[in-house]
Parts: C-alpha cells; sequence; structure tokens
C-alpha cells in the first residue's frame, strides 16, 4: 500500500516532510549536470517520530531524466 509520493528534481539535497507530522526523508541527488559516465552518490536518511507505528516499512525513490528515463532508483526496508 502506497501511504505517500512525492515528485520532485534528483539533482541536489531534498528534504522531503510527511504529511500529519510523520517524519521527514533527507535525499541527496546527483550534481548537476551530469552525464551518463559520470559516478552517481545517491542516499537518503529518514526520521519518524517515537509514535511512529511497529510494523515493516519500505521507502523506494525512482529518479527520472527530463524525458522519463530512469537514472537510478533505491529501496530501504526497515522495521520498527
Amino acid at each position: 500500500m502506497n501511504l505517500f509520493s512525492h515528485a520532485g528534481t534528483t539533482c541536489g539535497n531534498t528534504t522531503v516532510t510527511f504529511p500529519l507530522g510523520f517524519g521527514a526523508a533527507t535525499l541527496v541527488g546527483l550534481q548537476c549536470p551530469t552525464t551518463a559516465s559520470s559516478p552517481i552518490k545517491p542516499g537518503m536518511s529518514i526520521v519518524l517520530p517515537d509514535a511512529a507505528p511497529p510494523g515493516n516499512y519500505v521507502v523506494k525513490v525512482d529518479a527520472k531524466d527530463g524525458s522519463s528515463n530512469e537514472v537510478y532508483c533505491m529501496q530501504a526496508s526497515f522495521a520498527l
């Protein structure tokens, strides 16, 4: 079940705040402009409030270029 989605730039770092004060994710994006042969070092950190219900969580990030071609994707799974 998808609980939240966000669209934005994949260049630079971005902090996305979740609805209802449910924390935030900081995404480490690309240094733009970039080329197909440039190394990339994407990453993310997620902060959730103490009130987050226990369970298994999955966060998925899909990055696409201006023509909707996939540049990279990453997924993090964790349990609380």
